[in-house]
């Protein structure tokens, strides 16, 4: 055999080897329409927790020093921002500017609770009376009591149906304690407490 018909053998062989090898390669080769293998599950995404945006809170008005009978700036934050908590049991409050220690703690288990069962409040009480009955301004820090007295009548508690589930025959008006430490240059409720007697 001449060595001229050899070498176009050999390039013909070369030639099929390569297309032979690009086929393979376009075959084989993944394309870019392709579906990711692992799709979310419906489990992935129901376990994202959903941010949630703290509740403005109305500041604390009430300034340390001598503060006379009448408590109601130092104590409206406090009612307000539970108030809100209640009302709106999907939004979260940061209780922190208006409240610590024990006082604090009460709040968010108070508003935790209310929002796993689906407790509503409908409407606001009116704060009928606040009265520093104790003041310290030398304590560390400096401590305020205060009783108020809320008037509840025109609020209605629902279950999540829309079934109002209120006491009827619990006291209206409603008595309580509220200890105030002197935090900042702020009062914040550090207590809570209801007299024997809870009606005022």
């Amino acid at each position: 055999m001449k060595r001229g018909t050899v070498r176009i053998l050999g390039a013909g062989v070369a030639a099929v080897l390569i297309a032979v090898a690009v086929i393979v390669f376009l075959v084989n080769r993944p394309s870019s329409n392709t579906e990711p293998d692992t799709a979310p599950t419906p489990s992935d995404t129901e376990n994202t927790p959903v941010p949630t945006v703290p509740a403005p809170v109305p500041p604390a008005t009430g300034k340390p020093g001598r503060v006379k009978g009448d408590g109601s700036r130092m104590v409206d934050p406090f009612i307000s921002a539970e108030t809100a908590s209640r009302t709106d049991i999907t939004r979260a409050i940061d209780f922190s500017s208006i409240a610590t220690g024990a006082a604090l703690e009460d709040l968010k288990v108070s508003a935790q609770e209310k929002a796993e069962d689906g407790i509503v409040q409908v409407g606001s009480p009116k704060l009928i009376k606040a009265t520093v009955t104790n003041l310290k301004e030398r304590a560390k820090p400096p401590t305020a009591t205060v009783r108020i007295c809320l008037d509840y009548s025109t609020v209605d508690v629902q279950a999540p149906d829309g079934t109002s589930v209120k006491n009827r025959k619990a006291p209206q008006r409603v008595a309580s304690i509220l200890v105030l430490h002197e935090v900042d240059g702020h009062w914040l409720v550090a207590k809570r407490t209801f007299p024997s007697k809870p009606s005022c």
